[in-house]
């Protein structure tokens, strides 16, 4: 599971130590999102995971196409809220998101740099997942929730199927499933009409009204260039 950061390490210190760690792979800030279930691990024993039914499948229609940059790699920070009867937990990790041409690397990391989980996604619909450590969560949840909040929402929207559905305005998209409201995705400004990367590079609360959670989604520092 994601290994936490040092115990009594500052916002800034533990920021530090993730920027030094990819300051070497030469990433670019992004907004990606890891669903909570990869932020439970043996620290986070008697929350209850997500299940599959809580979230549509990943989508494999690629959302690239008006992308012109072949070639770019990102990284972002983000901390999840996960809020308990008496307590709530707040989690770190990061992930890198890289394209090559005509396919898209996912990488989750632990704070501490352990490789969790790679995916691919092909530009012809192929998702290739490998888990590199044996843990509880979902790979596949953890894309599902990244696409609600970058890909293309005219994809999302062709993508699910029933019971899902999905609405979105200029700062905000909501998850439904037969109607009731799941999940919410919100931004500071418009980000209607952005592509993913510029999307991607916006600060964005992720809620799962059902499971109780929160993720807010940070842009590192530029660390380096395309």
């Amino acid at each position: 599971m994601l290994v936490a950061l040092a115990v009594g390490s500052t916002n800034q210190e533990q920021t530090a130590m993730i920027a030094s760690m990819c300051h070497h792979r030469l990433m670019l800030p992004i907004v990606i999102l890891l669903c909570a279930s990869a932020m439970i691990g043996c620290q986070t024993r008697g929350v209850d995971q997500p299940s599959a039914a809580d979230f549509p499948p990943p989508a494999t229609t690629w959302p690239l196409t008006e992308d012109p940059a072949p070639n770019w790699r990102m990284v972002s920070e983000f901390s999840a809220t996960i809020a308990q009867e008496t307590t709530t937990r707040t989690f770190r990790a990061l992930l890198t998101l890289e394209r090559d041409d005509d396919q898209l690397h996912f990488i989750a990391l632990s704070p501490l740099g352990i490789v969790l989980f790679t995916a691919t996604l092909h530009a012809d619909g192929e998702l290739n997942v490998e888990q590199q450590v044996p843990t509880s969560f979902e790979p596949a949840r953890v894309l599902a929730e990244l696409q609600f909040c970058l890909w293309p929402g005219s994809l999302l929207q062709e993508a699910y199927r029933q019971p899902w559905s999905m609405s979105e305005d200029a700062r905000s998209r909501t998850l439904r499933r037969r109607g009731e409201v799941v999940a919410t995705a919100t931004w500071e400004a418009d980000v209607s009409g952005l592509a993913l990367r510029e999307k991607a590079a916006r600060v964005v609360v992720l809620q799962h009204l059902e499971q109780n959670y929160e993720i807010r989604i940070r842009p590192l520092p530029q660390t380096g260039r395309n």
